[in-house]
Formats: C-alpha cells, structure tokens, sequence
C-alpha cells in the first residue's frame, strides 16, 4: 500500500497596503488670515449695532402732511414712525396718539417733522371773553390765509358813512379756519374777535361788505 504525501497549500502573498501620499500643506499667507479675522469681527459688531438699535427702537408720530398752526389735528395728520432711542429726538410717543387727536396745532408742523410736546396745545377757542365770527370774502387776497394769521376785518357799508379822507371802522382779529361755502362758493374765512366787537362786526357784516387785510406774519 502506497502512501501519498499531502502537500500543504501555499497561502498567498498579500502585498502590503500602499501608503498614501501625505496631503500637501497649505501654506496660510498672514495678511489673509488678519482680513479674515478682521470681517468677521466686523460682521459681529455690526450684528450687534443692528440688534441694539432694532431694539432700542420706539415709536413716535409725526405729520403726514403739513399741519398749520391753529388747526384741530385729527387722526389721519398723524402716521408713525419707528426711531432710535439715541436720537435725541423730542417727540411724542405714538401711544399717545388718541391724546394727541382734538387738540390745536400751536406752531405750524411742516409734514414729516415730529410732534413734539410743545407743538400741540389744548387751548379752547374761543376763550372766555372771545368769538368767532364768519367773515364772507367779496375779494380775496393773493395770499393763501392760514389758521393763527392776524387780520384786520374792514367792513364797507352799503352807503359810505364815513367822512372824506376818513378811515373806516375795522376790527383786529385772528383766523381759525378758511373754507368755502358749498351753497355760494365763496370764501368764508373765521375770525376770532373780542366779544364786544365780535358783535360790532356782525351788525356791520349784515349791512355791508367785508375785506380782510393781512399783518405782519413775523412773530412779536
């Protein structure tokens, strides 16, 4: 009986995992990194300059178009707007708007400048001891009359009762308002008067006509 030597299988040779080449370093150039570092610093500042004035923000009212001094604001004078809280600005808050709305104008407010607080007043008019008196225009001025105007109101009689070279009465006054009449279309301009000649000028106004001539609008 033969016997047949088994030869033992020969494992494989596995070659060694090849290395990879190292990365190549990335030379950083200094100047490059300082802009780097520099916008990022700057785009943090300016976040935070941002988020502090979003912030500090308020609302306060302005005019929404140009209020003359004398005139009753109303809501649609008003709009809002929103400011920062280191402006400086004197202004009335806009949750203060119901406040504001019904009172008096009391120095003319250019549109889109702020309502401070001395830009409003809560004066009646008429006071005590004054009127107001519709004054019908037969000729009107060139000049566009405005609310706080001073005005003489000069009453033409239907006959002359002055004598020659005479001046003819007038009473000094203030306009409130100036609207036309729907049924005449004529200018009707309020004047507040004294009491007493609010009266004298009534009487007159029945029997005549009247002019308006306007002052000085510099202030005293």
């Amino acid at each position: 009986m033969t016997n047949t030597a088994t030869r033992p299988e020969a494992t494989p040779q596995v070659p060694p995992p090849a290395r990879s080449a190292p990365p190549p370093k990335v030379r950083r150039r200094p100047i490059a990194l300082l802009v780097a570092a520099a916008l990022a610093v700057a785009g943090a500042v300016g976040a935070g300059l941002a988020w502090s004035a979003t912030s500090d923000a308020r609302e306060v009212l302005v005019a929404a178009r140009t209020i003359p001094r004398g005139t009753v604001i109303d809501a649609d004078d008003l709009r809002r707007v929103r400011v920062g809280s280191g402006t400086g600005l004197s202004a009335v808050g806009a949750d203060a708007a119901g406040s504001v709305v019904g009172m008096r104008a009391a120095l003319d407010i250019a549109a889109g400048s702020s309502i401070s607080p001395d830009a409003v007043t809560d004066v009646v008019v008429p006071a005590a001891g004054e009127s107001i008196v519709a004054v019908p225009l037969t000729t009107e001025l060139g000049t566009r009359l405005a609310p706080g105007d001073k005005v003489r109101v000069v009453v033409t009689p239907s006959t002359p009762q002055t004598e020659p070279g005479g001046l003819p009465a007038f009473a000094d006054g203030e306009v409130v308002t100036v609207h036309v009449d729907q049924a005449t279309k004529q200018t009707v301009v309020d004047v507040l008067l004294p009491h007493g000649e609010a009266l004298e000028l009534t009487g007159g106004l029945a029997a005549g006509t009247a002019q308006l001539i306007l002052d000085s609008r510099e202030a005293g």
